[in-house]
């Protein structure tokens, strides 16, 4: 009997986001034990936090969106991509956050290898409280929106992070005629060590709608009340304007980890060392931080938004506080969570197990095996 020929897989993230490489790469050696071969293609920038790997095509060179602009219209990354995709037929493209070409390429693709599977990981279909962001980043969501609205246009696969994440994208996609399935970011299952905890902490990119305002009043009130609790935050973003407004004795109740390039070992060393990690936001889908803190078995004090409590079990798993929350109320979550601490480490543990274990992978992904196969 005739074996099947392996199947070749591609995953393409022209657009950088260092909090997904670890998903990326959970998906395809999870793939390759489906007997299919798997190849990347990925931002340049993805080099600093990888290791010298023969199945990585760093195929764009683009550091701000100018340059994504300059090198989509050039039609060099396009012509680069295609020259792979020509060595190597595709039978899966699956696609990982929003890039101008990420349409142009998906049709071209369509015509190209009609027998092909295309899809597209969305994590944030849709942004619907915008204003919370400034004019600025309202103005970029805007453009994405309408990027990844022609995107989707050439899918037969969309694959939403989470519950909320595919009601938002079934409600503003509605002319979408492909298959939409729900399969949250996985992580590699890891032997944590333990470690005394010392902070809350906030992790992430700190903007308008990040909550990082409130994160920077609650080190004000602890200071100015006498408080015992102690802080971290580990961020690439510029943060300047948060740690000039803190004086001396205020920033040495806070540690930082402040620099343009963060790993995720430096993630969860710091989350590691915390009793909870805040999550403030105004506006979100879901979020890639609280499965990195449950699967220390550290919980979450969150605002109550669909995208943030949908993954919280308010005062087993975390803490889940209003939505235009008070100081003192920050306070009262964050001395429970002191107090409940053990119970909670065990709650956060489950909850990771059951939804982000990389064991459930089969789980999510048994109509990609199908594919594959």
């Amino acid at each position: 009997m005739k074996k099947n020929k392996k199947k070749n897989i591609f995953i393409l993230s022209l657009k950088y986001a260092p909090g997904l490489l670890k998903e990326f790469f959970v998906l395809g050696n999870n793939i390759r034990k489906q007997n299919a071969n798997v190849r990347y293609m990925l931002s340049e920038k993805y080099k600093a936090l990888t290791k010298e790997n023969k199945d990585i095509d760093y195929v764009s060179n683009a550091a701000n969106n100018l340059e994504m602009i300059l090198e989509t219209f050039s039609g060099s990354l396009l012509k680069t991509i295609l020259e792979i995709f020509n060595e190597t037929a595709p039978d899966v493209i699956l696609f990982y956050n929003p890039h101008l070409l990420n349409p142009i390429l998906s049709k071209k693709l369509k015509k190209i290898y009609p027998d092909a599977k295309i899809m597209l990981y969305l994590h944030d279909p849709y942004k619907p409280e915008k204003k919370s962001y400034g004019i600025k980043k309202s103005l970029y969501y805007t453009f994405v929106e309408r990027v990844q609205k022609k995107t989707v246009k050439y899918m037969d696969h969309v694959i939403s992070p989470s519950q909320r994440s595919s009601e938002l994208f079934l409600r503003y996609y509605k002319n979408f005629s492909g298959k939409n399935h729900i399969a949250p970011l996985i992580l590699p299952d890891k032997k944590e060590k333990k470690t005394k905890p010392l902070y809350f902490t906030i992790v992430g990119h700190a903007h308008f709608a990040s909550g990082h305002d409130d994160f920077f009043r609650l080190i004000k009130f602890t200071v100015n009340n006498k408080l015992s609790f102690h802080y971290a935050i580990i961020s690439s973003s510029n943060i300047d304007r948060y740690m000039n407004s803190l004086t001396k004795e205020e920033k040495s109740f806070l540690k930082v980890i402040n620099k343009p390039v963060i790993t995720d070992d430096e993630i969860d060393d710091l989350v590691s060392e915390s009793f909870a990690v805040f999550r403030f936001d105004k506006e979100v889908t879901q979020s890639g931080v609280i499965p990195v803190a449950y699967r220390k078995g550290v919980p979450v004090i969150v605002r109550n938004i669909p995208g943030l409590g949908q993954h919280v079990d308010h005062k087993k798993s975390g803490y889940v506080i209003s939505e235009k929350f008070s100081v003192n109320e920050a306070i009262e979550a964050m001395k429970f969570v002191k107090e409940n601490f053990n119970m909670l480490t065990k709650k956060s543990k489950d909850k990771f197990n059951g939804i982000w274990s990389e064991k459930n992978w089969i789980n999510y992904y048994s109509w990609l095996k199908k594919i594959i196969l």
